[in-house]
């Protein structure tokens, strides 16, 4: 994802005209959370991407394979390069999709841990996620700020259209 997206980036940076007028600024301090979520999953993403396991067992929620850690680095890379990109272009009726798409995103996640919460990765059939750990916490809250951001930008831009 992260290469397709870079591929795709460079040509559409290429096109001539003018982009359409900004109808519906997006507020300094939610470009300032956008900018956040992106550089923590984009950070996240590569560190994950070069070293998956043991940046799994620091930064993850639970234990990661080689191939699952890189998975989830690539979709992060991805993912967080979008948010990134919304953040810069200030303005929700430009980015409309990419906020749905962001909102979804954080939503299928959450329903998703809470549909498989007893399957992620059980060892000797226990579940583990450990819901005292302050790294499972975090990930719940920076999902739910994902939804939250998303959803905020899409009715927005919804609103506006």
């Amino acid at each position: 994802m992260p290469i397709a997206m870079a591929v795709l980036l460079i040509p559409q940076l290429r096109v001539t005209g003018d982009d359409p007028p900004r109808r519906l600024p997006i507020s300094g301090a939610m470009r300032t959370i956008l900018t956040l979520q992106a550089l923590i999953m984009v950070g996240l993403g590569i560190t994950l991407f070069i070293a998956p396991v043991a940046t799994g067992e620091l930064l993850w929620p639970w234990k990661v394979t080689a191939l699952t850690g890189r998975a989830i680095g690539a979709w992060l890379v991805g993912i967080g390069t979008g948010a990134g990109q919304m953040a810069n272009e200030k303005d929700w009726w430009r980015v409309e999709v990419g906020a749905l798409a962001f909102w979804v995103f954080g939503a299928l996640q959450l329903l998703t841990l809470a549909r498989f919460a007893s399957d992620v990765n059980p060892d000797d059939g226990e579940a583990v996620l450990d819901w005292s750990d302050p790294i499972l916490w975090g990930y719940l809250l920076f999902l739910i700020g994902v939804v939250a951001v998303g959803l905020k930008g899409w009715i927005a831009a919804r609103k506006a259209a």
